[in-house]
């Protein structure tokens, strides 16, 4: 395979290149066409449009992957295809091993605490208030955010990179 020969610097080198030809779309995890969607069909709209809706009912503190799939009905067979669906088409980004967030939920908090932080910190406290949430909730989204390079923990509070 090609992209076994290039070093890991090489190779975000060519998916940076890649990413702003337009052409493709890049996040975390992967490299597609650009506006590509991965299709379930077989009748499986219902089951995906439920899902956003659960999931855009709270979107600060949204259900854990196995309380949603519980509450929907979603055969254990099929748990993890439609995580991956989700996941591979951009729409959900996986923050620890069974909590996930719309990727529109992630990046409406990073400009809600951009614009209340002023450029500056916050604390978990400032963050659980800004998004209405709990610690919980707020601790998953900010360490998010270290974790993918957009804050860094400085021992009182996570400033923006």
């Amino acid at each position: 395979m090609f992209f076994a020969r290039l070093d890991q610097k090489q190779q975000r080198a060519m998916f940076l290149y890649l990413d702003g030809t337009g052409a493709f779309e890049i996040d975390e995890t992967s490299i597609r066409p650009a506006g590509w969607l991965p299709d379930m069909g077989g009748g499986r709209a219902e089951v995906i449009e439920a899902v956003r809706v659960l999931y855009g009912k709270a979107p600060f503190a949204p259900p854990l992957w196995s309380e949603a799939v519980a509450a929907l009905g979603i055969p254990a067979a099929e748990q993890g295809e439609y995580l991956q669906w989700f996941l591979r088409g951009g729409e959900f980004v996986r923050v620890s091993e069974d909590a996930v967030y719309t990727r529109a939920a992630l990046e409406e908090a990073e400009r809600v605490l951009r614009e209340r932080s002023a450029g500056g910190g916050f604390t978990l406290a400032a963050a659980r208030d800004f998004l209405g949430t709990s610690r919980k909730f707020a601790a998953q989204i900010a360490e998010y955010f270290d974790s993918v390079k957009l804050t860094k923990w400085d021992g009182e509070a996570r400033v923006w990179l």
